[in-house]
């Protein structure tokens, strides 16, 4: 969804420009080959790209064997995550934000790199109200909100809105205590993903971990 290096991207919507000038992001986009959002961490892009490889694998699994391939981002921030999974084959993404700030920029920037509402759904979690069993999705994401990790009622619900893996991203000391979590929640198994070599010397093992959660065969 980001423009190659070197090509010339959209014209900036104003209200986008005004949010330049604010604090600063979760992540350095590139809204033109010359403009780049300040984040908050010099290391946001890398975390995010590792976090996303160590994710990738999986859900492109459960999305090539789905009619409907489909993907929950329960606290998407600006959207990084959300996009990725339309890329790696969702038809649509329903993302949802409580923190008003992340949400107003994940729409600006679904906005500004052209991205259809149809395909990428950016909720508050006011709006957002869990599917029915027939409409769930293939992959749901948990990652964000490491502290909310080892929720089981959150973990419910997203055993509840999957047919099939949710992401989890968590603290490493307490990957163990967040898998048997998501046993508790219904999850038929958990899968400890590590990252890949590139991303090591920046999302460091011990410090965050991307857990599997799987739905059971027939569950």
């Amino acid at each position: 969804m980001l423009p190659s290096p070197g090509e010339p991207g959209p014209a900036l919507d104003p209200r986008l420009v005004a949010e330049l000038d604010g604090p600063r992001w979760e992540q350095s986009w590139e809204l033109t080959p010359s403009i780049h959002t300040a984040a908050l961490d010099p290391g946001a892009r890398q975390r995010l790209w590792t976090l996303g490889e160590m994710i990738r694998p999986a859900a492109f699994d459960a999305f090539a064997i789905s009619d409907s391939p489909a993907a929950l981002d329960l606290h998407c921030g600006e959207g990084w995550l959300a996009q990725r999974l339309l890329d790696w084959g969702a038809r649509r993404v329903v993302a949802v934000e409580e923190r008003a700030e992340r949400l107003r920029r994940a729409r600006l920037l679904r906005d500004h790199f052209a991205i259809p509402s149809a395909e990428l759904a950016l909720l508050s979690e006011a709006e957002w109200t869990p599917p029915a069993s027939d409409e769930r999705f293939d992959v749901v994401l948990l990652t964000g909100a490491p502290e909310r990790a080892a929720d089981v009622e959150l973990l419910r619900q997203a055993h509840h809105s999957t047919r099939s893996i949710c992401a989890i991203e968590c603290p490493g000391p307490e990957a163990n205590a967040v898998a048997a979590a998501a046993l508790a929640a219904g999850f038929a198994s958990v899968d400890r993903i590590r990252p890949p070599l590139q991303g090591a010397p920046v999302y460091v093992l011990e410090e965050r971990n991307v857990l599997i959660a799987r739905i059971a065969i027939g569950g």
